[in-house]
């Protein structure tokens, strides 16, 4: 039984010494977590990016529920940042920071307008990947889906899109 034990640790060892490791920060524009509102998709989000990176091999953690801080953009060079701290400190050696942004209306919304995102390496500072992805649904497209599902499938297309140009180290 040791023997099996010990085999398969040595099987699986490998795998977990060549993945990399990502903080995903996410906030949401207006930013307004403490009041419940679009929580869910949020949540969702979150779900989906993890999910796709966990798929293709690399370890991820969130930072939580974003703090009130500066809600324009997170420096990724700048030591003083609390998401790049966070990050530092969690062991990761890339930051993926995720903007959400939801009509201002007061109604919960199904999903987000727009998703921003910057993809970076935190020991050298670069930008590997950045974009947006419109979000642009008709009726007929929501029609009969639960947003969480939609949310889901809009955070692993973030994903997509952030590891499309990225070479990680091995």
């Amino acid at each position: 039984m040791k023997k099996l034990i010990l085999l398969v640790i040595l099987v699986l060892l490998p795998g977990f010494l060549f993945a990399e490791t990502v903080m995903l920060y996410t906030r949401m524009q207006p930013a307004e977590t403490e009041k419940g509102k679009n929580i869910d998709q949020f949540i969702a989000v979150e779900d989906g990016v993890e999910d796709q990176f966990y798929n293709s091999g690399h370890i991820i953690f969130d930072a939580g529920v974003p703090r009130a801080e500066d809600q324009s953009s997170v420096p990724i060079n700048k030591s003083d940042s609390w998401a790049v701290q966070t990050a530092v400190s969690g062991g990761a050696s890339y930051l993926l920071v995720v903007n959400l942004t939801f009509p201002s209306d007061t109604v919960a919304a199904v999903v987000p307008e727009s998703i921003s995102y910057r993809f970076a390496d935190l020991k050298t500072g670069e930008t590997v990947a950045a974009g947006t992805l419109p979000v642009h649904l008709t009726q007929e497209q929501l029609k009969g889906k639960k947003p969480y599902d939609l949310c889901f499938s809009l955070g692993q297309e973030v994903a997509r899109s952030a590891m499309s140009k990225w070479q990680p180290a091995s």
